[in-house]
């Protein structure tokens, strides 16, 4: 499969999604105590890091690291807040 710019942006927002759906899995692995969320997390990761690579081809690393990390870290808060019931305070901020 010939990558284009666009494979290349698909490639990027794969990354996120299933990095995303690590991060979750990270929450819901318990320090690693639960085997299922534990594969589940080190085959996300993996996945997302390919996926990231995979974009890195055609797309500037300081574009496509930016995205990556901005967008899952706006995810990663909104999951917190939606699937886990945590709260974002000033106090836990600090």
């Amino acid at each position: 499969m010939k990558l284009t710019k666009k494979t290349a942006y698909v490639a990027l927002i794969l990354s996120v999604v299933i990095g995303q759906i690590g991060t979750g899995c990270l929450e819901a692995c318990q320090a690693f105590t639960r085997l299922v969320p534990t594969l589940a997390l080190i085959v996300a990761y993996a996945v997302s890091y390919w996926c990231l690579s995979k974009a890195l081809m055609l797309i500037d690393l300081s574009i496509a690291f930016a995205t990556w990390l901005a967008v899952g870290t706006i995810g990663s808060a909104l999951m917190g807040a939606f699937l886990f019931h945590q709260t974002v305070s000033p106090v836990a901020l600090s």
